[in-house]
């Protein structure tokens, strides 16, 4: 039986779904790969068309806003579940989640 670490490396190089914005197949992808629900899911990005795929895919979704984002994005408009300024923020919000 496959890892779960090998599951998911191998769900994060999946050829098929590389370079489709916004498009949830990916994420979806994922969450079967490791036989979850997407609601069970939550999807970090670092830019907009991260969260629209978070949300086509119907995952909960945090900002990175320690990625790519220019300081002055207003990411509140995004209307995602949280937010993190640092991978930390990321475990830290997992632990207080229920699904």
């Amino acid at each position: 039986m496959e890892s779960y670490s090998d599951t998911a490396r191998r769900a994060q190089i999946e050829p098929k779904f590389v370079g489709i914005p916004q498009h949830p197949a990916p994420l979806l992808h994922a969450a079967d790969l490791l036989s979850v629900k997407a609601a069970q899911c939550a999807f970090a990005g670092d830019a907009r068309d991260d969260i629209v795929a978070g949300h086509k895919a119907g995952m909960k979704t945090l900002v990175a806003r320690f990625g790519y984002i220019d300081p002055s994005e207003d990411t509140a408009a995004w209307g995602t579940d949280g937010e993190a300024h640092a991978p930390a923020d990321i475990v830290h919000w997992l632990r207080s989640w229920t699904v």
